[in-house]
């Protein structure tokens, strides 16, 4: 980015190094800038920190439609956390229509980019037919693969599906193992159904 000559990755670097640096090196107005100057150029990175800028109101105007523009076209060039944003937007039509199918296909991209947590989003689309045709043999396959790889959310909606018999046999005992993971995990849920699967599991012998 010095002397007129563009270096995708070096005006990427530059444009972190003054967003993330403190004090009087914090520059958002030169660091949009640059991640500009980058996303232009069709680098992914760059079009999703942009995207953060926008959502901040830092070095740009807030704008949750430009945020959204940007992080579709990361989310083009296959970078995963612009999927991401993209399928939040899209969920809660945050700058952009509410449309659960292009969440849904957002979030398919960060699954299979293996981030576990897009695959539990996934995995709840086909459960609620939210963006997908309800499948619970697709739910859970996504969520069991999520849980498998210690993704709370995935544990959590998996225990779910094993108490209310989505797809699968009920399965109490399956179920409480599946909600303690999730709250060994952080699921505050899981922490509150593991309490009651105790319970009702004590009930029953």
């Amino acid at each position: 980015c010095a002397e007129g000559k563009v270096n995708i990755q070096g005006c990427y670097a530059s444009g972190l190094y003054y967003r993330t640096e403190k004090d009087s090196l914090q520059d958002y107005k030169r660091s949009a800038e640059l991640l500009k100057i980058g996303c232009d150029n069709n680098h992914g990175k760059s079009c999703n920190t942009l995207g953060m800028l926008y959502l901040e109101g830092n070095g740009v105007e807030h704008s949750l439609e430009n945020a959204a523009m940007s992080f579709i076209k990361s989310c083009d060039l296959n970078e995963s956390d612009g999927c991401w944003a993209v399928g939040l937007a899209y969920q809660n039509g945050e700058g952009i229509e509410k449309d659960d199918e292009k969440a849904a296909d957002a979030f398919k991209k960060v699954c299979a980019a293996g981030d576990l947590i897009g695959c539990s989003k996934l995995a709840y689309a086909f459960e609620k037919g939210e963006g997908r045709n309800k499948d619970y043999e697709q739910a859970l396959i996504l969520y069991k693969r999520a849980c498998d790889g210690n993704e709370r959310h995935g544990c959590f909606y998996l225990a779910d599906m094993y108490s209310e018999g989505k797809g699968v046999e009920k399965d109490a005992v399956k179920a409480l193992d599946l909600y303690k993971k999730s709250c060994k995990m952080g699921n505050t849920e899981g922490c509150g159904k593991a309490g009651e699967g105790r319970a009702d599991t004590t009930k029953d012998q």
